[in-house]
């Protein structure tokens, strides 16, 4: 298994899939940041959901450099797919 600890991850997809990848990151000692698109409501339950782990929640657009300060990308399924914009 490959070492989390301290390494800056980006999750992409805040559906299920994703908050367990974000919740699994974080408790292995992960930097995460979680891309997707989200309403201010689902914003709350993700965060409730989420609660005693520390990530950054990013739900614009992603910017194509966006990445660029993430180790390791992890993109999980979500039916509403995080947009590159160029």
């Amino acid at each position: 298994m490959i070492n989390l600890k301290n390494k800056r991850v980006a999750v992409l997809g805040l559906l299920h899939p994703g908050l367990a990848t974000i919740e699994f990151a974080c408790k292995q000692g992960a930097k995460v940041k979680a891309y997707g698109f989200a309403t201010d409501a689902e914003k709350g339950k993700i965060h409730e959901q989420l609660k005693g782990h520390s990530f950054e929640l990013i739900t614009e657009d992603l910017k194509p450099d966006g990445l660029q300060d993430s180790e390791i990308i992890l993109l999980t399924p979500d039916r509403k797919s995080t947009r590159l914009n160029s």
